[in-house]
């Protein structure tokens, strides 16, 4: 094939589209077959551009805010939070647990971020945080479970 490419090249009667065509394949020809020697690198990227599906799909239902600083903040979250999904861990809880060390710090952000970077925790914390956000429920109790719990209990 990069033989026909470089002979088609050759001709002098070639229209000028093609040419730009077999130019840019003859060019690149070396990262378009990669490959081929190297079967851990995938013939696509199917994989990103399912991934940044949904942005682009979203953006439609983004536009009502308005403003470019609320855009440049959807940008941000997406990159982090696709990071969190990439490397297995629980986006809800990650961002739980990093809000929660905000709010630790008098709302701003930790002095040190190595706790909630992924390649920087250790193997026990992207345990922690990969699994689901633990949920505790208040107790609701009704008014004679009130009364019952103020007398004293009976020991004898």
């Amino acid at each position: 094939m990069q033989e026909r490419c470089e002979a088609h090249l050759q001709e002098p009667d070639l229209p000028l589209a093609k040419q730009k065509v077999l130019s840019s394949l003859h060019n690149h020809w070396d990262g378009l077959t990669v490959f081929v020697e190297r079967p851990e690198v995938a013939m696509d990227n199917n994989a990103a551009e399912r991934i940044l599906r949904n942005p682009v799909v979203g953006r439609k239902n983004y536009y009502g805010s308005g403003s470019v600083w609320s855009a440049y903040l959807a940008a941000m979250m997406f990159s982090v939070l696709q990071t969190i999904v990439l490397w297995g861990l629980n986006p809800h809880h990650w961002l739980s647990a990093f809000l929660q060390a905000c709010a630790d710090h008098g709302g701003q952000s930790p002095a040190d971020l190595s706790a909630f970077v992924p390649w920087q925790m250790s193997a026990e914390r992207r345990q922690e945080l990969s699994r689901p956000l633990p949920v505790s429920l208040p107790a609701f109790e009704s008014p004679a479970q009130e009364r019952e719990e103020s007398e004293p209990a009976h020991t004898s």
